[in-house]
């Protein structure tokens, strides 16, 4: 559980470490973009990578489903 929330404030973290743009388009995160949003939330790039990873396959898996539908 309590690993489970800390998880969640570092996602949190990140994505406000994120500018406006970033957000929308993840797609625009360079590695120095990464290092800057790692250095800011306190966490690792791998974790930047592995956030923006998650984010990529659940993008993808909503296609499939609204595709399907």
């Amino acid at each position: 559980q309590a690993y489970r929330y800390r998880q969640m404030a570092q996602m949190e973290a990140m994505i406000f470490s994120m500018t406006p743009e970033e957000r929308r388009n993840p797609d625009l995160l360079n590695p120095s973009r990464k290092h800057r949003i790692a250095k800011g939330a306190g966490v690792d790039i791998a974790d930047v990578n592995r956030m923006v990873k998650q984010f990529n396959e659940s993008r993808k898996m909503m296609k499939k489903r609204t595709s399907r539908g």
